[in-house]
């Protein structure tokens, strides 16, 4: 789903373990990762003597860490990372946050729900996925089949995440971060994760969008196994539509792919995608149907377990929608699968 957006650099990037200027005291960091999404950016702030002030992390493995060793031995211009923020607790952004901070001393800064979902992954033994997830898969109409599949997957998250630190600092909406005489206003928001943080600086027209602006993918809107009944698609739309205050030529730093202005073309294609897909799954529930049927019809490529995990929480998403608005009725069939029709 992409947008015609201005990529300010084209197609340059960051060399792996450099780090680009974008703006003024802001340099871009690329780190890969091992999925189709390939890579994660990175922010540095320059804080003045006190340091950089770092935001996001990248996941927890070797290739990654290796890199790191080449941004603190070469790339800080003998100055510390003086503090960490993550944007959200997912592995790609909190991953090193223990490692990194074990390294320098850093304080951690990141949303209360975001840290907290953050160390209850962390802690949560993969038995407790592998126990209660195949029941919510099998309600959402997936084959037998592809719910071993997803039980055998497990989850991945101690694998990516290095221990994820006991302290923090709490970024709420009230807070203001003064970083090198810029002044960063956090924007809190569920939808891709329960509290993303996005920083947005008013006087020099940046935001640092994580992975709620991105210019060529929808960020994933999931409905998980741990929260059923939940409707994340409700919050990322609400914040989709409540940018109309930021300019259109601001510069937009995003988690993934490359630093672009044009947020409100940006903005109307996400809505509108997301709306589209509300269409399809009215028209799929015409007659009773699954989950299932719904992602089958989102999604018609061919999926494998990792996709399809991704995959029905989307379509899961759409419908949660859909039915907290009164579009959608939902009922348990005699197989104790969902069944979703579309209200005449």
């Amino acid at each position: 789903m992409k947008t015609d957006v201005d990529y300010i650099f084209g197609e340059t990037l960051p060399e792996p373990g450099t780090a680009m200027e974008v703006a003024p005291g802001i340099r871009w960091i690329r780190m890969p990762l091992p999925f189709a999404l390939d890579h994660v950016n990175l922010f540095l702030l320059d804080d003045g003597e006190d340091g950089w002030v770092l935001v996001d992390t990248g996941a927890a493995l070797k290739p990654t860490q290796d890199l790191w060793e080449l941004v603190l031995a070469n790339e800080l211009q003998g100055k510390p990372i003086s503090q960490i923020i993550v944007t959200h607790f997912h592995p790609d952004h909190v991953g090193n946050a223990g490692w990194l901070q074990e390294r320098t001393g850093a304080p951690l800064w990141m949303s209360r729900t975001e840290w907290l979902s953050a160390r209850v992954n962390r802690a949560e033994p993969p038995e407790q996925f592998q126990q209660y997830a195949p029941d919510f898969y099998s309600r959402a109409g997936l084959s037998d089949l592809l719910v071993g599949e997803l039980r055998d997957l497990g989850n991945h998250f101690h694998s990516l995440v290095s221990p994820v630190p006991p302290i923090y600092r709490r970024i709420s909406e009230e807070t203001a971060l003064e970083i090198g005489g810029r002044t960063w206003v956090p924007i809190l928001s569920g939808g891709h994760s329960p509290e993303h943080i996005c920083l947005y600086c008013p006087d020099d027209n940046m935001v640092l969008g994580g992975d709620f602006l991105l210019p060529r993918i929808s960020p994933n809107v999931s409905v998980w196994w741990n929260e059923p009944e939940g409707n994340p698609l409700a919050d990322y739309i609400r914040f989709l539509q409540n940018l109309d205050y930021m300019d259109d030529d601001i510069l937009v730093l995003p988690s993934h792919d490359r630093p672009y202005r044009g947020l409100h073309e940006r903005r109307a294609d996400l809505i509108a995608h997301h709306h589209e897909r509300f269409e399809l799954a009215l028209e799929v529930c015409a007659e009773p149907s699954t989950a299932a049927d719904v992602m089958y019809q989102m999604f018609k490529r061919q999926l494998d377990a990792h996709q399809s995990r991704f995959a029905i929480g989307e379509a899961l998403a759409h419908l949660n929608y859909l039915v907290e608005d009164g579009r959608l009725d939902r009922s348990l069939d005699e197989s104790g699968v969902w069944r979703y029709r579309a209200e005449a």
